[in-house]
C-alpha cells in the first residue's frame, strides 16, 4: 500500500525502492541483510529508472501496482498475482527485462492534509449485514471500497441500501476478495454510483480513493483518471 501511494504521488525517474524482512535479525538465515543489499542494487541500477516505486524482496523486483503480501510466514511472502515480478536480483546483478514504458503520476502536485479522509473497506460475504454500509453512509465517509464476492459483486442487500440512500454518495469502488483477477464494469454500476477497481486489490483501491478524495474528484473525474492511467480496461 505504501509503495502504491508513492507510485501515485512521486513524479521522478529515480526509483523509490521499498524493502523489508520476513525473519528477525536474530533468526537463523535472516533475510533482511540480503534484501537490503539487493534493494540498494536496484536503486542504483540505471535499468530501474522510470519504474517509479518498486518492492524488492527475496531476490524479486515487484511493481507497486501489483505487489501484495500473500502469506504471514516465509521469505517468499510477497508476490504479484496474475502478473509476476518485473525482474530479479542475483549474483550477476539487476535484471529488468520488461521495458517500463511511460508512467502516469496523477497526484504529483497534490498537497496532502494533516488529517486524511475516511475510506473504509467493506468485506463481502454471503448475506452481509447491511448495517455496516448504512453506518458508513450515515457517517459521511469520503469513499468506500467493496470487497465483493465472485467478480466483485455486491449483495442484493447492499444494493438496496445504496438505492434507498437519499444523501450524497461517496466515491465507491468495487474490488474483489479473490486475491487476483480484474473487476470489470457492470450494468448496475452507474445506477448505484459505483466504479470497478480493475486489477487493484481492495487495499490499493482504498489508496486511490484516499488521494482522489483529497483532490476533490467526483465519480466521473475518477473514472476518467482510471482510464487515463490504464487502471481499468
Amino acid at each position: 500500500e505504501t509503495a502504491w501511494l508513492l507510485q501515485l504521488l512521486i513524479d521522478d525517474p529515480r526509483p523509490v525502492v521499498l524493502v523489508g524482512a520476513m525473519r528477525p535479525a536474530t533468526a537463523l538465515s535472516a533475510d533482511g541483510p540480503l534484501n537490503l543489499l539487493q534493494a540498494v542494487q536496484v536503486a542504483l541500477s540505471p535499468e530501474a529508472r522510470g519504474y517509479g516505486a518498486l518492492v524488492v524482496m527475496d531476490g524479486q523486483i515487484h511493481a507497486a501496482q501489483w505487489v501484495t503480501k500473500l502469506a504471514t510466514q516465509g521469505v517468499g511472502a510477497f508476490a504479484s498475482p496474475g502478473r509476476g515480478p518485473l525482474g530479479w536480483v542475483d549474483d550477476v546483478g539487476v535484471h529488468l527485462p520488461t521495458a517500463c514504458g511511460s508512467r502516469q503520476v496523477p497526484f504529483a502536485e497534490l498537497e496532502l492534509p494533516e488529517q486524511w479522509p475516511q475510506v473504509p473497506i467493506i468485506f463481502g460475504c454471503v448475506e452481509p449485514e447491511p448495517l455496516v454500509l448504512s453506518a458508513c453512509l450515515n457517517a459521511g465517509v469520503a469513499g468506500l471500497v467493496f470487497t465483493g464476492t465472485g467478480a466483485g459483486q455486491l449483495s442484493a442487500g447492499e444494493a438496496r441500501v445504496l438505492e434507498a440512500w437519499a444523501g450524497q454518495r461517496p466515491l465507491m469502488l468495487r474490488a474483489n476478495r479473490c486475491g487476483s483477477g480484474p473487476v470489470h464494469s457492470h450494468p448496475e454500476d452507474e445506477r448505484l454510483g459505483l466504479l470497478p477497481a480493475g486489477s487493484l486489490n481492495p487495499q490499493k483501491a482504498r489508496g486511490l480513493l484516499l488521494l482522489a478524495s483529497i483532490a476533490g474528484l467526483d465519480c466521473m473525474a475518477l473514472a476518467a483518471l482510471m482510464t487515463q492511467c490504464q487502471l481499468v480496461s
